[in-house]
């Protein structure tokens, strides 16, 4: 049942991308491209501190690299007698790029949802009204409010969520690479036990989610059809 839950969250999430306009296709490349830059700036404010702190507490480790001696002399001898004023700007500036950065993700993924649920509303909007004054009274008023504004809701937090686990997939993917060049034994282990408590608290809870969301969908439905009713009869009651 979970499997089958997981496979339909999957494929509704892809559905979702499929119906999606040309143009809004365009845009989530361009936040895909702002959210690879983000996480790019928040690995390189994250490495530069290493410089700053060593400049604060161990400075001779930078002029004695033989990395930097043979590739950047010219740079070590021209920050020499500020190294600590240089590294310090590095440092707050790289800060405040990625603070940058990470701000207009956080808009634009905002903004990306809100706009895609607002096609999605429009679509369903057109779908109800639309359709013949048969069907129309035919169908109940509480499916009609539940499927206009319950479930389109929901689909707008789908790709909020979905895209806030995007951007959250591409920063963890540049720091893993980024560790495993600075330490790889110690990176291997943290990836495994980030692993281990990862999967031992979707084992522990998914069912528990699955029943829910279950839940939480049945009474937003007697929700919507109780308040429906209600209005219904007083409107009967102010008519008689």
């Amino acid at each position: 049942m979970i499997t089958n839950f997981y496979s339909k969250t999957y494929v509704l999430v892809l559905s979702l991308f499929k119906s999606l306009e040309i143009k809004r296709k365009y845009q989530l490349l361009y936040l895909f491209v702002i959210m690879t830059l983000a996480a790019l700036a928040e690995v390189f404010s994250l490495l530069s501190f290493i410089p700053f702190i060593t400049s604060l507490s161990n400075p001779e480790i930078i002029f004695e690299s033989k990395y930097l001696i043979e590739n950047f002399p010219y740079l070590i001898e021209s920050i020499k007698d500020n190294y600590v004023l240089v590294f310090t700007l590095f440092f707050l500036i790289s800060i405040l790029i990625a603070g940058l950065l990470r701000i207009s993700n956080v808009y634009f993924t905002f903004k990306m949802a809100a706009k895609i649920g607002n096609d999605f509303m429009s679509r369903c909007l057109e779908r109800i009204y639309y359709k013949p004054y048969s069907n129309f009274i035919s169908k109940s008023s509480s499916d009609t409010v539940h499927l206009s504004v319950i479930q389109v809701n929901d689909a707008i937090n789908v790709i909020l969520f979905s895209l806030q686990l995007l951007t959250s997939t591409i920063l963890f993917l540049f720091l893993i690479v980024t560790m495993l060049f600075i330490n790889l034994k110690l990176t291997i282990v943290a990836i495994i036990l980030f692993v281990s408590i990862y999967a031992f608290l979707i084992l522990k809870f998914k069912s528990n989610l699955y029943l829910y969301s279950k839940q939480v969908d049945s009474i937003k439905k007697s929700q919507i059809k109780l308040l429906t009713e209600m209005n219904g009869s007083i409107r009967d009651l102010i008519l008689s």
